[in-house]
């Protein structure tokens, strides 16, 4: 399209939660404002700081069983597998799961996303995922479609 006369945005994204498609003159979107999303005792997730000095949190890891990111099996990685329920990860106790209470109103995540962590370890390495996911309420009807793809 190079010297077509294109004219296209800084960015052309999908907004999964609304299905829309967005263009923005600069990425992140100039309207953007940065929010710390701060882990808290207990498995809660915040906008808010902390309010205790110190706390902690801890797991076991076993590296001769690692978390798999799909609970159903797979020859490859699928296409859809970023969009699948991930609950089933966070019943493992080597997983650490922190959740908001229910949000009072949308959230449009836009721009990087920057984890920082302060761990300490006994091992002599360690990986760390961190995953920002909507969680459904767990009265959410189920897709039947996603369901029956999953029967074999």
């Amino acid at each position: 399209m190079k010297g077509k006369g294109a004219s296209l945005p800084k960015a052309y994204v999908f907004e999964t939660g609304t299905n829309v498609w967005r263009k923005y003159d600069s990425w992140p979107p100039a309207k953007a404002q940065p929010k710390i999303l701060y882990l808290r005792a207990g498995g809660k997730l915040s906008f808010e700081p902390p309010s205790e000095k110190d706390s902690a949190d801890e797991y076991v890891s076993d590296p001769a069983h690692p978390v798999p990111f799909i609970d159903y099996m797979s020859t490859s990685v699928p296409q859809r597998y970023m969009a699948d329920d991930q609950r089933f990860a966070s019943r493992r106790a080597d997983v650490l799961a922190y959740v908001t209470e229910p949000l009072d109103d949308d959230v449009t995540i836009a721009g990087p996303v920057s984890p920082k962590l302060r761990i300490s370890s006994t091992g002599t390495d360690s990986d760390f995922v961190v995953k920002l996911i909507d969680v459904y309420p767990n009265d959410y009807p189920e897709d039947e479609s996603v369901n029956a793809e999953r029967e074999f």
